[in-house]
Formats: structure tokens, C-alpha cells, sequence
């Protein structure tokens, strides 16, 4: 897919909790091969026991490996995670990074027992190889520390010779071991 908006939408798990990742459950985007630019807004995401347990929340254009495809702005604002495991990542290549990631406006809601972050969860919020990165205004609670890992809420770091920024302030976060992980 090519140049996606999607607003005001819930997106629903029609699989087990412990079975809702890119390989099974409801693929809202995840290994999905996008490019351009991807905007989800005002959106639901995981609804009770209809949320996503597996450990890769989402990625918008590989299955957890190095994106093939050029992203070119991605934008996800003022929507509502629930009871969702997994991480949410944004992977650029380094030759032709992403313009711009916005990480805006957001409410993330961990569950625990057995909606709690999947032991394999490292951020909240990744996006690497991009030129510009804001993360603003988000709130996250249910957060668990784990001893021995190094669980942030958002992940930025970039391979690409372009210059990045990074903008990340106004955030209410709990139960991180760090706010940022910027992996050198």
C-alpha cells in the first residue's frame, strides 16, 4: 500500500490475545510492505479482550527486519492503545531515510496479568533512519520495569549520513526504565 490515512477507526484482534502479531490475528498494518506517507489518527487500537498480545504491536513496512520500502512521513496522533503488548515501530533505510515520524498525542494503556507488555516489548515507540522525529504530548500507563532490560518508551537512533532531530517533550510517562533509548 501507498499513501494511507486512517482516522477514527478500531482496530480489533480477531485472533487469540497471545496469537495477534504480524503472523496471525488482525494484520492492521503490520509486515504490511507500506510506503509513503502513513497517517493514523483518532484511532482505537485494541479493545479489551479484542486487544494485540504479541510482542510486535506494529510495523509499518517489514516484519521486524530492515525496511525495503521508503517511507516518506508518518504520522500517529491522538489515538488510544489498549491493553496492547507489543512495540510500534517505523524502520527507514539508511541511504533514503523517512522525512519525518510524529509520536503525537497519544494515550497507551498496559494491562496487566495477561495483557501486560510482552517479555520480549523494547519501546513503546521506535522509529530509526528518519530526519526528523517528534514525540510530544503522549501519555502511557500500566508500564512494567523489568529487571535486567532496558525497556524505553520511545527508541530513535539512525545509520544514515543525513543529519536528525530529535523532539520529544511534554510526555507522562511511568514504569520506564528510560524515557529514550538512543541506541549508538
Amino acid at each position: 500500500s501507498h499513501n494511507i490515512t486512517v482516522e477514527d477507526c478500531i482496530f480489533e484482534n480477531t485472533s487469540t490475545y497471545s496469537d495477534s502479531s504480524t503472523y496471525g490475528g488482525s494484520r492492521w498494518g503490520v509486515g504490511a510492505q507500506n510506503t509513503g506517507s502513513i497517517t493514523i489518527k483518532n484511532c482505537k487500537i485494541g479493545v479489551g479482550n479484542n486487544s494485540y498480545g504479541s510482542w510486535l504491536l506494529a510495523d509499518l513496512n517489514t516484519e521486524s527486519s530492515a525496511a525495503t520500502g521508503k517511507l516518506d512521513k508518518i504520522v500517529v496522533d491522538g489515538c488510544r492503545f489498549t491493553n496492547c503488548a507489543g512495540s510500534f515501530a517505523c524502520r527507514g533505510i539508511a541511504a533514503d531515510p523517512i522525512d519525518s515520524c510524529e509520536y503525537t498525542n497519544n494515550v497507551v494503556n498496559y494491562g496487566t496479568g495477561t495483557y501486560a507488555q510482552d517479555s520480549l516489548f523494547w519501546s513503546t515507540f521506535e522509529v530509526n533512519n528518519c530526519v526528523s522525529v517528534k514525540c510530544t504530548g503522549n501519555t502511557v500507563t500500566g508500564a512494567a520495569r523489568t529487571t535486567g532490560q532496558s525497556r524505553h518508551f520511545l527508541q530513535a537512533w539512525s545509520r544514515s549520513p543525513h543529519a536528525w532531530c530529535l523532539t520529544f517533550e511534554k510526555n507522562t510517562l511511568s514504569g520506564f526504565r528510560m524515557a529514550v533509548g538512543l541506541p549508538c
